[in-house]
């Protein structure tokens, strides 16, 4: 059986990221709600400069493709290693749209 160590990783990794942008959403949906109207009408700034750090993980996505495409170089199972893909390139697009507006 064929080691799928980076594959593994890659999933790992992507899972971590979707977890904690979710997490993330989920705390910017609740502090829109608890905001007045004034500050509702503003609230792209304060998304910005309070919770800016929610783009940092990008970089697990980005990693996470790595380790995919050096699984695909070293040959792992090919199924897995499309879910891994799939994960990858997810979680890179999920952070960069405002999940938050959807849970308000």
């Amino acid at each position: 059986m064929k080691k799928i160590v980076f594959t593994i990783t890659s999933i790992v990794l992507s899972i971590t990221s979707l977890l904690a942008t979710a997490k993330i959403n989920l705390d910017i949906a609740k502090r829109y709600l608890t905001s007045d109207g004034k500050t509702q009408k503003l609230f792209g700034l304060i998304e910005i400069t309070n919770f800016y750090y929610q783009y940092y993980f990008v970089l697990f996505g980005f990693i996470a493709l790595g380790f995919a495409i050096f699984a695909t170089v070293r040959k792992e199972k090919k199924i897995i290693n499309q879910i891994s893909y799939g994960l990858a390139i997810f979680s890179i697009i999920i952070i960069f749209v405002r999940l938050w507006r959807i849970m308000i």
